[in-house]
């Protein structure tokens, strides 16, 4: 009987030796498996995340091609059916035509053929299909192509000249280069490799990665893979038909982990059988006296007998746990309605500003700016009935923050709207002049009073309402540092509400064109999507950290890079920078520059209170850097202002000179 104890014992311990090795091949497939599918998360994530950035520079090809189309300038040229020769020299020597200067470019006047050319190797691009399906759609058409292996971003955007005019249709294209697709490998966080599905169409990433993944071409439908033992993995996803992004991902520290965690729990495992099964031999090898445990057993029996005890076993209870310019071809020194047009201080794509003076009876004068839709857009309805909204919608916002429109009217054809004259500059010009005296930047809190005023003004826009009580849903759309001016003063007042959005104006944005300045637009607005109030909120965090570091947040060498830049929002860079700067500046700006539209301040009112609780002041230093910076300029502009005559006086002063004479 003592013989048989302990190799029963013996068998037991080896039982629990082979289930303890059972257990550890166990843990270790569960190591590989959890290795493998964080391996191919995290592929799959930056495949995502790459698409998302490459559709993003597809977009800005879109965008760009949607606001080329309505640049004047190019509107004459096409209109007229300019010849390809003539056409080289315009886009290579016109200033209007830089920002799309890098993209490869074509021109088609009828039907598929293309009557202009530019830009290496557009002449194998696949344009013809896009041009065609542009052209019965009515509507720009943008797809991702291939061409001498390698991916480009084309957008055909039809041109419409209106009655008496042929159409045509502009081609813009950028190649998904090497730049390109670091530039997505940096964000993405990962290696990537584009592909059509048999060739490669580049790559980035480390050399050995990208072989990995050029080893998985033609298997894109197969689904993510997984190379056991290196905490590889790979996804591809279909960035657009037919070609494909495929992202590779090394989990080390996720490997590392389950590692250590398989080493611990194989300890525990063999520690365990080993333990128990020493215990169980132990206690094999002990004699006991039977007799004893017998007389042990009977007294104890008949005690609960007597007790009346019952004989249940116990229950197991464990538990388990802009810049001044002369021209008179222009109308400078000429009436316009009741008013006389001095100096040209500025044009846009639509519109020249002047600065100008009204004559009243009695010597009545008063100074004003006048914005005078350009001769050439005056032809097109459009651009009349936004111009149209413009005056209707910003002669009814009446706040000490924003500059007030007083007129509109018609002369001739010559639309134009009269706005107060500030004597003042507006903050980009005034950061310029500070950068060439080399004064340091403003401090960050009268950076933050600009804001705070700023935000004021835009505040009051937005809660603004049409006469019937109904919510206008203004949103400025271009808060920019030339549209917020800063009086001799001090005092701070948003411009130039050309481009507002609003519920109820008569020309209404298509959806996809850009408006406004890509250096301080929000990542909705800079992606041709729809936006409320809270873009301007985005828009004046940037304003902001222009205001206290002097440059834009996003930088880049083209327009295509900051509109990309602009359409991501903030990255690591950027965050970095952001964070570099004295509180409470990037606690601020991380609300204020949120990707998350609903992780922001929900409106300027919110933005406004969250600077006030830091203090605000800086008119005083705002108004002594105005006159140290622009005293003598502004009280030369307010002499000539003041020189201004009407056009009858001025004849009678020269018939008196002559009749002396």
């Amino acid at each position: 009987m003592l013989r048989g104890r302990p190799l029963l014992a013996i068998g037991l311990s080896a039982i629990l030796i082979a289930g303890a090795y059972l257990g550890v091949r166990a843990s270790d497939d569960w190591r590989q498996r959890r290795i493998a599918q964080e391996a191919i998360r995290a592929a799959r994530d930056a495949a995502v995340r790459a698409r998302e950035i490459i559709s993003v520079q597809s977009e800005s090809v879109e965008l760009m091609g949607h606001n080329a189309v309505v640049n004047s300038r190019l509107i004459v040229a096409l209109r007229g059916r300019v010849d390809a020769g003539t056409l080289t020299d315009v886009f290579a020597g016109e200033a209007w035509w830089e920002p799309y200067r890098h993209l490869l470019t074509a021109i088609s006047y009828e039907g598929t053929e293309i009557a202009f050319s530019q830009g290496p190797d557009v002449e194998s691009l696949p344009l013809g299909d896009l041009i065609a399906s542009s052209r019965s759609k009515g509507a720009q058409v943008a797809r991702l192509v291939a061409a001498s292996g390698r991916a480009y971003a084309a957008a055909a955007t039809p041109m419409r000249f209106g009655q008496g005019f042929e159409d045509a249709v502009l081609v813009l294209a950028r190649p998904i280069d090497s730049a390109s697709l670091v530039a997505v490998s940096e964000r993405a966080g990962a290696p990537l490799l584009l592909t059509d599905g048999r060739v490669v169409l580049g790559g980035a990433g480390a050399e050995g990665d990208v072989k990995l993944l050029a080893s998985h071409i033609g298997k894109e439908r197969q689904g993510p893979r997984a190379l056991t033992d290196t905490a590889w993995g790979s996804a591809a996803i279909e960035v657009a038909s037919p070609i494909w992004v495929w992202a590779g991902s090394r989990v080390t520290a996720v490997a590392r982990a389950e590692a250590v965690h398989h080493q611990t729990r194989t300890r525990l495992l063999y520690g365990a059988a080993v333990v128990l099964g020493l215990v169980m031999t132990g206690l094999s090898l002990r004699k006991k006296p039977e007799t004893m445990m017998f007389d042990a057993e009977a007294l104890e029996s008949r005690q609960d007998r007597e007790a009346g005890a019952p004989s249940t076993p116990m229950a197991n209870t464990a538990s388990f746990p802009a810049v001044a310019m002369r021209n008179p071809a222009s109308g400078v020194g000429m009436p316009l309605g009741r008013y006389m047009l001095l100096d040209r201080i500025g044009e846009g794509g639509m519109a020249e500003v002047f600065t100008a003076v009204s004559f009243g009876s009695s010597g009545f004068r008063r100074s004003f700016v006048i914005k005078r839709l350009r001769p050439e857009m005056a032809a097109s309805p459009m651009a009349v009935a936004h111009f149209i909204d413009e005056a209707n919608l910003a002669s009814t916002l009446v706040h000490p923050n924003v500059v007030p429109v007083f007129d509109f009217g018609e002369v001739g054809g010559a639309y134009f709207l009269a706005q107060e004259y500030i004597v003042g500059r507006d903050l980009g010009r005034l950061t310029r002049r500070m950068v060439e005296r080399n004064l340091p930047p403003l401090s960050a809190g009268t950076a933050l009073y600009i804001a705070h005023e700023v935000l004021r003004g835009l505040h009051y826009a937005h809660e603004k309402r049409a006469d019937d009580g109904t919510p206008l849903e203004l949103v400025h759309r271009d808060v920019t540092p030339e549209n917020v001016m800063i009086s001799e003063r001090g005092e701070i007042k948003v411009l130039d509400f050309g481009i507002v959005k609003a519920a109820h104006r008569v020309a209404q944005t298509d959806i996809g064109i850009v408006k406004g300045n890509v250096d301080f637009m929000a990542p909705e607005q800079a992606r041709g999507r729809p936006v409320d109030r809270r873009a301007d909120v985005f828009s004046v965090g940037l304003v902001l950290y222009f205001a206290v570091t002097r440059q834009a947040l996003y930088q880049g060498d083209t327009l295509f890079d900051r509109l990309t830049r602009a359409a991501m929002g903030p990255g690591e860079e950027e965050m970095a920078r952001i964070a570099a700067l004295p509180a409470p500046l990037p606690e601020l700006l991380a609300s204020a520059l949120s990707t998350d539209v609903d992780a922001r301040f929900p409106s300027a009112a919110a933005f406004a209170q969250a600077i006030a609780v830091h203090g605000v002041s800086g008119a005083s230093e705002l108004s002594g850097v105005m006159l140290a910076l622009f005293g003598d300029e502004l009280a030369l502009e307010q002499d000539r202002l003041a020189a201004a005559f009407p056009r009858g006086r001025r004849e009678g002063d020269q018939l008196k000179r002559e009749g002396e004479g």
